[in-house]
C-alpha cells in the first residue's frame, strides 16, 4: 500500500481519474481479501489512504469503508505492538535490576 503512494501521484491529473479509482479499489478491496496484508502500515500507506479517501471517499462507500475499516485495524495493530514492547521492555528491566 505504501507503494500506492507514489504511483497515485505519478497518475494524477483529471484524464487519468478514473484509472486512479480502479487502482484504489483494486488495492484496497484485493488487500482485503487478503485479510489486511498490508498492516505493515507505514507514513506512505497512511498518505496513500489519505489521498484515496480524499478524492473518492464520498463517492465510492465501499472503498471508503473498507479502506477505514483498514485504518482502524492498522492503528489497533500498532497499539498491540506498542504494548508488547512496553511490556518486553518492563520484564528486562525487572530482570535486570534482580540481577543488579
Amino acid at each position: 500500500m505504501g507503494l500506492a503512494f507514489y504511483v497515485l501521484e505519478i497518475i494524477s491529473g483529471d484524464d487519468l481519474r478514473e484509472t486512479r479509482h480502479k487502482l484504489a479499489r483494486l488495492i484496497v478491496l484485493r488487500e482485503t481479501e487478503k485479510k489486511f496484508e498490508f498492516l505493515s502500515w507505514d507514513s506512505d500507506c497512511r498518505r496513500a489512504a489519505d489521498l484515496i479517501l480524499g478524492e473518492f471517499g464520498a463517492e465510492d462507500p465501499e472503498l471508503s469503508d473498507k479502506l477505514n475499516e483498514m485504518i482502524v485495524m492498522a492503528a489497533q495493530e500498532s497499539a498491540e505492538n506498542a504494548d508488547r514492547l512496553r511490556k518486553k521492555e518492563e520484564e528486562s528491566g525487572a530482570l535486570l535490576s534482580q540481577m543488579a
